[in-house]
């Protein structure tokens, strides 16, 4: 059971982060979030370790970056589902914002793949910066079959 110093203590830190997130006004594409993921990599190369972790179908590399050094391993990956880009705002946030709180790099080890599925995310990609509508969304829509899906 947590302390009243404890529980205070992770609610500062939730605060913290959940006052820092930025406001979004579109969705990354598959090479925006490589590049991003590379990039902070190559700027915080001591503290985060880049490295690909398998390929798609179509031959692209799927990238996973692992930062902190923790007793408890957390994995997370964006767009299982290559139509619901909405992981790969929290991986993009979580990647800039751990830096800013050492105490969740030193209890757990992060382990963050931007985009599980690049073959499919690039094909919605078209409705990722709007507009918005019903239209577009399902203009660029698209879903692999449950078996083609990476999470099966």
């Amino acid at each position: 059971m947590q302390s009243t110093t404890e529980i205070k203590k992770n609610t500062s830190v939730y605060d913290s982060l959940m006052n820092s997130v930025p406001d979004y006004s579109r969705f990354f594409t598959v090479d925006e979030l490589i590049n991003r993921s590379r990039n902070l990599a190559l700027k915080r190369s001591s503290l985060v370790q880049y490295r690909g972790i398998g390929h798609s179908q179509n031959g692209e590399t799927i990238p996973m970056l692992t930062i902190g050094n923790g007793a408890k391993s957390l994995l997370l990956y964006a767009c299982p589902h290559p139509n619901e880009p909405i992981g790969t705002l929290l991986i993009d946030f979580l990647l800039n914002a751990l830096f800013d709180h050492s105490e969740l790099l030193d209890k757990y080890t992060w382990h963050l793949i931007p985009c599980v599925d690049p073959d499919g995310t690039r094909l919605n990609e078209g409705w990722f910066t709007g507009p918005f509508t019903i239209s577009n969304y399902a203009r660029y829509f698209y879903r692999p079959r449950l078996q083609e899906q990476v999470e099966w």
